[in-house]
């Protein structure tokens, strides 16, 4: 089993970085081997680069899991996923999704 497994992106735009966007559900695309794991998927916001960045979740993915519901308005955004050390577990990560709808252009 791998232990401390983690990938996080860099803090980019959503929009066009001069709106506040509202995101209201993330899409995972990730294929799973082997049974019995989970990860784990953490949004981090802020609406300018100096911000204390604003935490939202943890969000456990299992195989079922499809979408993730979240209610996040920032300028920018990053995430983590995290990988449980299960032995005989695996899984790729692609690209994560967002679904979100204009919501102003103040914070």
């Amino acid at each position: 089993a791998m232990s401390g497994v983690f990938a996080q992106t860099a803090y980019f735009d959503v929009a066009e970085g001069d709106q506040m966007p509202l995101v209201t559900e993330l899409i995972p695309d990730l294929t799973w081997y082997g049974t019995g794991g989970s990860m784990t998927l953490t949004l981090w916001g802020q609406n300018e680069s100096s911000d204390t960045p604003i935490m939202y979740g943890p969000y456990t993915l299992t195989p079922a899991t499809k979408t993730i519901p979240v209610r996040a308005r920032n300028r920018q955004l990053s995430f983590r996923v995290d990988w449980d050390a299960v032995t005989g577990f695996s899984s790729r990560l692609g690209a994560i999704r967002a679904r979100f709808a204009p919501s102003g252009r103040r914070p």
